[in-house]
């Protein structure tokens, strides 16, 4: 896989060095100096999940969840309207 560099914001230069890195359980955060104009610049790194789903689309884990709470709760509505359309207090007509 091929790793990208980021590019300073002030002269767009792909050198830096890495001057302080903090981690936290979910993200890391860097502080860096470009090595062409010394400016210095922040980034925060952070894992993203992807799994692939059955249609070859490339979704995130929370594109995933959400995708199934759509599901869930389309088969809840479902249900409900048969249990409201269902009313045995109904007299037949």
């Amino acid at each position: 896989m091929a790793r990208s560099t980021l590019a300073c914001p002030n002269c767009q230069g792909r050198r830096s060095r890495t001057l302080n890195s903090r981690s936290q359980p979910d993200r890391v955060n860097r502080r860096r100096e470009c090595a062409d104009c010394s400016a210095r610049f922040s980034t925060v790194e952070m894992v993203v999940v992807v799994r692939g789903s059955r249609s070859g689309q490339n979704m995130t884990s929370e594109e995933v969840a959400l995708r199934q709470a759509k599901t869930k709760l389309a088969a809840l509505r479902s249900a409900l309207r048969y249990v409201l359309e269902d009313d045995p207090e109904e007299e037949p007509t």
